[in-house]
């Protein structure tokens, strides 16, 4: 009985979790589709548009600090084997 019961905390804790990373999913799409317009707008050398004008400082700061692998949006699934095939350096002492 005690497995049965520890499988379903399990399943309810991925659950809990996989809604978790959906519901952060769209928040970080909305951050992401404002940086591309704030960055089309300024390599075309257009105006902002109003609506991003109060919240350019603190994008702008994002885009400046994105390097090549955060630029592009990514999903809520692919981020657990992001790095898995990357292997740093091991120090032996």
């Amino acid at each position: 009985m005690s497995s049965a019961s520890a499988s379903h905390r399990r399943n309810a804790r991925l659950r809990r979790e996989y809604l978790y990373r959906k519901s952060l999913t769209t928040s970080e799409s909305s951050t992401y589709e404002a940086k591309r317009r704030i960055r089309d707008a300024l390599s075309q050398g257009k105006s902002l548009p109003t609506e991003l004008r109060a919240s350019y400082d603190k994008l702008k700061s994002e885009i400046d600090h994105e390097d090549s692998k955060h630029e592009t949006n990514t999903s809520h699934v692919d981020d657990e084997y992001g790095d898995a095939g990357w292997s740093g350096k091991k120090l032996f002492c």
